[in-house]
């Protein structure tokens, strides 16, 4: 993984979660995802209430095409965790080489909020 700068990549906890096990590369995480511009506007959400199917993701870390933002703050939650991530573009959307596809219009280029609900997490078999 790449290195990240301090203060690219900011935590701030919504709710807590449960248990003292965190997740770590090769497991499965199941997560919603909420992504607000600074002034909260949401451009991207897997909740129907914000336009999303209503389906949370499920991906495996270390091997699932992620944000490096994402690969790097998903491991610092607890099952059922709440939290809102505060990202630099280079750790999103307008990271070099960034995996994942997006829609025209989208602003990459701007620091973003990730609101992430951590569903639960499960070692892949």
């Amino acid at each position: 993984r790449k290195k990240i700068k301090p203060g690219s990549l900011m935590k701030a906890l919504i709710r807590p979660g449960a248990g003292d096990k965190n997740p770590s590369d090769g497991d499965q995480v199941v997560y919603h995802c909420t992504v607000r511009t600074l002034d909260g506007v949401v451009v991207e959400s897997t909740r129907a209430d914000f336009g999303g199917k209503g389906i949370p993701k499920r991906q495996v870390l270390g091997k699932s095409k992620m944000l490096l933002g994402l690969l790097e703050g998903i491991p610092t939650m607890l099952s059922g965790e709440a939290a809102m991530f505060k990202v630099k573009p280079e750790l999103h959307y307008g990271e070099e080489d960034c995996p994942v596809a997006l829609t025209d219009g989208f602003p990459k280029d701007d620091e973003l909020h990730f609101e992430i609900e951590l569903i639960d997490f499960s070692k892949v078999k």
